[in-house]
């Protein structure tokens, strides 16, 4: 999704002045320390360190092609071994 949302952008400003680009705020870059780190799993908030996660993509990651595998599949904060089918 956000590679869809990066292409659309650019192609706002093809063809045309880079001086007479301007951004709106809805389209600027947020960075990660602005974004909310918890998400709602099984209505409980669950913490996720965006730091930790891009370090793991990075150390694993061998080619661009792997990147699109690794965000395919969800991200967990917790050791897969610790869940069960109703999940922690």
């Amino acid at each position: 999704m956000a590679r869809e949302e990066g292409i659309l952008g650019i192609k706002k400003f093809e063809g045309t002045n880079f001086y007479t680009v301007k951004f709106r705020r809805n389209d600027r870059v947020q960075p990660l320390a602005l974004m909310s780190n918890a998400i709602k799993v099984h209505n409980e908030s669950v913490s996720i360190n965006p730091t930790t996660l891009f370090q793991r993509f990075s150390i694993t990651e061998q080619s661009d092609e792997e990147i699109h595998d690794f965000l395919k599949y969800e991200q967990f904060s917790f050791p897969l071994p610790v869940f069960d089918e109703d999940g922690m």
